[in-house]
């Protein structure tokens, strides 16, 4: 990808300015709402708008938001908070870690990949292909069926392992890299698992070239 894609569209890499690489703006992680950990809720959208505000006035130009399906991610709201501020706003197709994955399935990401209790079901039903399908339909299309596109493609895993099911969602956001060229964000736990990460990409990689 030759080109960044924000949320207001694709831009040149010159223009990104001063840039936060990792953020979350808005959003109610179903999994700690559930555990009622309200603390770790960023759900305050005036909040957030101040301190993007804050971000701007100290001579910040664009913000990665990491937000994955399964993080509870509010598209409109951030892109309200981005076009208020004047910046630009990478947003995220693709996956977290897979012990959020337990957490009911919000209604409004029901209807945009069917009717799953939980985020570990969905996956675990789908194929890789199926996955990667909807990574790439994020990135091309929209975020949750908005017209707001993501820009970079994320997986994660936990600590000092890699499930089943994380694995699948590497591959899958492996695959949809490859198709779209969208830069790839990887969450390690603590650091750990880097390594055991790349092997995966590195499979994917090969298998691509094979085609």
């Amino acid at each position: 990808m030759s080109f960044i894609r924000t949320f207001f569209g694709d831009i040149k890499p010159e223009q990104l300015g001063f840039t936060y690489s990792h953020e979350h703006i808005v959003c109610r992680p179903p999994y700690w709402v559930e555990k009622g950990e309200n603390d770790l809720l960023l759900d305050n959208k005036e909040a957030s708008l101040k301190d993007v505000l804050d971000f701007k006035k100290h001579g910040g130009q664009t913000i990665v938001d990491a937000t994955a399906v399964d993080y509870g991610r509010d598209v409109e709201a951030v892109a309200e908070i981005g076009k208020e501020a004047g910046i630009f706003i990478i947003g995220t197709a693709g996956f977290n870690k897979s012990f959020l994955w337990d957490a009911k399935i919000e209604e409004k990401v029901r209807k945009v990949i069917g009717p799953f209790d939980t985020y570990a079901q969905w996956i675990d039903h789908s194929s890789i292909n199926e996955l990667t399908e909807f990574v790439v339909k994020e990135i091309e299309e929209g975020l949750e069926g908005t017209s707001y596109k993501g820009g970079q493609v994320k997986f994660g895993t936990g600590y000092n392992r890699i499930t089943p099911l994380e694995e699948k969602t590497i591959r899958a956001v492996a695959r949809a890299h490859h198709e779209t060229k969208a830069p790839v964000h990887s969450h390690t736990e603590v650091g750990t698992m880097a390594l055991e990460q790349i092997e995966i990409l590195k499979s994917e990689h090969s298998c691509n070239e094979e085609k």
